[in-house]
């Protein structure tokens, strides 16, 4: 499951940054998080009607975590143009804390509901928080600045080869893609440890 979930960030994260640094993120925040609501809905949907099987599952699973991929990239780079400069370390302490505090609550408060209601069933009220999202991003009214003309872009390839240079030539931003890196990994490895043990 974990390995579904999280292939994406592998297979896509590059090319999902470089993407949508020539887009307005609100839009596809918008639509990366009502697509999550329908694939996550569709999973108690399958197993009703007895169409459930691993192979759906795993797809489902694969298409969400790209999808959970484009929000979180797209969220944080949507955030500087939503705050002025000095209001940026506040605000993006503010969302780090938000995702703590899912991290800490969600898996208590999903075993409760599943626990309730049926595994199959709790999914309609995650579907639910994700339908939420859309609802909450059509009430920013701050316009989004325009993407890069289309003459002024590098190919994409160009463009993550001098993103990674960049980030390879600067020793704090270095150091913070070594932490981050090891610090996802064993995480993750930690996780399906845990939900085993």
């Amino acid at each position: 499951v974990q390995a579904f979930l999280y292939a994406p960030v592998i297979l896509f994260a590059l090319f999902v940054g470089v993407w949508l640094d020539r887009r307005r993120r609100r839009s596809v925040l918008f639509v990366s998080n009502a697509a999550r609501a329908f694939l996550i809905a569709l999973i108690p949907v399958a197993h009703l009607t007895s169409m459930l099987s691993l192979p759906v599952f795993y797809a489902i699973l694969f298409l969400v975590g790209t999808l959970t991929l484009v929000f979180e990239v797209g969220s944080l780079s949507y955030l500087p143009s939503l705050v002025a400069p000095d209001q940026l370390a506040d605000a993006n302490g503010r969302i780090q804390t938000s995702f703590s505090l899912a991290a800490i609550a969600g898996p208590s408060l999903g075993g409760v509901l599943a626990g309730v209601l049926t595994p199959p069933n709790a999914l309609y009220i995650s579907a639910a928080a994700f339908v939420l999202s859309p609802v909450l991003l059509a009430t920013i009214r701050k316009e989004e600045p325009a993407p890069l003309a289309e003459t002024g872009r590098a190919p994409i390839f160009a463009s993550i080869k001098e993103g990674l240079r960049t980030v390879y030539a600067d020793k704090m931003l270095r150091n913070l893609l070594s932490q981050s890196t090891s610090y996802n990994l064993f995480w993750n490895a930690l996780n399906v440890v845990f939900l085993l043990y």
